[in-house]
């Protein structure tokens, strides 16, 4: 007998490290990510997106995929890690987190 997965299917969202450095975060913020992938998805003409992904989110149905950690400057590498780590703590607690340097 095969076993039937209950887990609900993750939505997969990529976060490249060197351009969210390069933003004005608030590393201690729980919302920094979060902030940050909006602001790509209303650049990118994607807002009508952000709701269902936020109740997606909310339910801990997405995957941060977090990318290029190597490409970060060293100065700001420990703010992004202090940010993943809010992120984690934070409103979204229920998404699985990559982790940085695995993802290519």
């Amino acid at each position: 007998m095969v076993a039937q997965w209950t887990n609900p299917a993750l939505i997969p969202i990529q976060i490249e490290l060197r351009n969210f450095a390069q933003t004005d975060f608030n590393p201690q913020s729980p919302v920094a990510f979060w902030t940050y992938l909006c602001d790509q998805l209303e650049r990118d003409d994607l807002a009508e997106a952000i709701p269902a992904l936020k109740i997606a989110a909310q339910r801990g149905e997405v995957l941060f995929l977090f990318d290029g950690v190597d490409e970060v400057p060293p100065d700001k590498r420990a703010d992004i890690w202090r940010a993943i780590a809010a992120l984690a703590d934070g409103a979204y607690v229920g998404c699985r987190l990559s982790h940085p340097f695995l993802c290519a």
